[in-house]
């Protein structure tokens, strides 16, 4: 073919723009370059002439400084102020409703990847490639370069956020994991598609007045609805929906730091989780699972593919499900098209790795109320004990749930005070049953000589300590909250307890009633053990553990 051919140079234009671009499907755009004239009307333009007739220099610079006012530390989220500014700026004179919907679309779109572009800057200030993808270091460089005119302009104090960024990190801090490109694509439509069902959500509860209100108040409080109410103030909840979409677009759950503001659910949007007349035991699921990776804990989606039936049928239970009180506030509980059940999975609701100093100060909030939605008498566990994937090559697999450490010990949490029905254990398909309460000392010589015998894992040494504070923590305020529900009753019935279950059972109540604070309860704790397996020798053990109790009864 001669090369001065005016078609061929067409398809070299074609090639090159798409190759400067770095885009992430290369052949498409150069087949719709090919013969789409919006694509090739400003290839004439000079880069001067180009920069002029959109005007970019200047709303690009305007945008800056609003985004990073000069002379002010760059703020954490600037990508995310720039991509907004950017955006409005486009949005100007646009009226229609399809318009609209396409621009929030488009919206939803540029900040998930605002935020994974973020992730990848971070990355890049951290000296590491090791996750990133062929053809990724363009977008890398790219927000590097954005983040430097940035800090320029803030008099260089973006270099110092960087610099605390990694001081807060340990010595051997994973590294965050970098979607591959089919992963972030599902991940941008899942948020797109997020975005819209947040959109209507608001404008419902602004229409009916339900903005931080309960749909059945009565229900919700009496079920500890406030206790979740006041979890809200400092840690979301994932609405399941967002989840089952990242599932559906065969996408990974990202990192806390990058789930869209559209995902969470937090004090301005609980009452989507207060529709049902139980209170909070079917809209509040706390996930339990083993990690499969240090970097994160499910880079392939086979965990989210498990509990995806199990959000299905949640959702679908409070979209479709008997609320009994339409009646109270219209269609938008006739229809429940807006309820919706929140999810705590760790790695989107704490801030992951690498963590600047404030987010770190987020993480240790949010990592020291855990125990609280463990424990939670009316909150859902749902038990991953499932086997553990073997497809892919994954560094942590090889240790099932009830050998790690922090699995062993949310269990154990939602055995306190929680009835075994709200313990969902996934292999099994339902209630496995429910471990007597162990005490903390007890939990303590088991968890460490579990490590030192290798029969009990952690991913890095310190956490046993952790989890054992935590635990402690957990157990005592169960205890002495545990009042204010059910009457102050545990329980405890019906669960084959026998012998066996006794000296455990006597030392949890020993524990409680030399640490538990009498005067913060406002009645006695009832025991409700009836219905099991003990002989007169086992329940004579019982009543002589609780003879003289200032916090404790039994009935048996």
């Amino acid at each position: 073919m001669s090369e001065t051919a005016p078609w061929l140079g067409h398809v070299k234009v074609c090639i090159d723009e798409t190759v400067l671009m770095r885009h992430p499907r290369p052949i498409e755009h150069i087949a719709r370059m090919l013969v789409d004239p919006s694509f090739q009307e400003s290839w004439s333009l000079s880069t001067e002439d180009y920069l002029q007739q959109h005007n970019i220099e200047e709303q690009m610079t305007s945008a800056m400084n609003l985004a990073v006012p000069p002379g002010q530390p760059v703020p954490l989220d600037v990508l995310s102020r720039l991509s907004d500014l950017l955006t409005k700026a486009t949005t100007e004179g646009k009226s229609s409703s399809a318009e609209k919907a396409a621009l929030q679309a488009v919206n939803a779109s540029l900040h998930a990847q605002v935020k994974e572009l973020t992730l990848e800057n971070e990355q890049l200030k951290l000296g590491s490639f090791t996750h990133a993808v062929p053809g990724e270091e363009a977008q890398i460089m790219a927000g590097q370069a954005l983040l430097d005119s940035g800090s320029k302009a803030a008099g260089g104090s973006g270099a110092k956020a960087g610099a605390e960024a990694k001081a807060a990190e340990p010595h051997e801090a994973p590294q965050p994991w970098i979607a591959t490109p089919k992963q972030k694509e599902g991940q941008v439509r899942a948020a797109v598609q997020q975005e819209e069902v947040a959109a209507q959500a608001a404008a419902a509860g602004e229409r009916d007045g339900l903005k931080g209100k309960a749909l059945h108040a009565e229900a919700w409080n009496t079920g500890g609805g406030p206790v979740i109410d006041a979890l809200l103030e400092h840690t979301p909840l994932i609405d399941a929906q967002y989840l089952l979409g990242l599932h559906k677009e065969s996408s990974i759950v990202p990192r806390g730091q990058a789930v869209p503001e559209a995902a969470l659910i937090g004090p301005h949007n609980a009452w989507r989780l207060t529709w049902g007349a139980d209170g909070p035991q079917k809209s509040v699921l706390v996930l339990s699972y083993p990690w499969l990776d240090r970097e994160h804990p499910d880079r392939e989606g086979e965990q989210l593919a498990k509990i995806a039936p199990i959000l299905e049928k949640a959702i679908n239970g409070a979209i479709h499900g008997d609320h009994r009180v339409g009646h109270l506030h219209g269609e938008i509980i006739e229809n429940g098209k807006h309820n919706t059940v929140g999810v705590l999975w760790d790695y989107m609701c704490l801030p992951q790795y690498p963590r600047t100093s404030d987010e770190d100060k987020v993480f240790k909030t949010r990592l020291r109320g855990m125990n609280d939605w463990y424990a939670h008498p009316k909150t859902k566990v749902l038990l991953v004990t499932t086997p553990l994937p073997t497809g892919a090559i994954y560094s942590n697999k090889d240790r099932p749930y009830d050998s790690r450490g922090w699995c062993i010990v949310e269990r154990r949490l939602s055995c306190l005070v929680k009835n075994a029905y709200y313990s969902y254990d996934l292999a099994l398909g339902g209630d496995k049953g429910q471990s007597p309460p162990l005490s903390p000392d007890v939990m303590a010589r088991e968890l460490r000589e579990g490590v030192l015998s290798g029969k009990v894992g952690f991913t890095a040494a310190s956490d046993v300590e952790l989890v054992i504070e935590i635990y402690t923590r957990g157990f005592v305020k169960a205890f002495e909250t545990h009042c204010a529900f059910e009457g102050g009753r545990i329980w405890y019935q019906s669960l084959g307890w026998g012998k066996a279950e006794v000296p455990s059972l006597v030392e949890a109540i020993k524990y409680a009633e030399n640490k538990c604070d009498a005067t913060k309860m406002e009645r006695k704790l009832t025991l409700v053990l009836s219905k099991n397996k003990f002989d007169a020798e086992d329940e004579a053990a019982l009543q002589e553990a609780v003879e003289g109790s200032t916090i404790f009864r039994l009935s048996i």
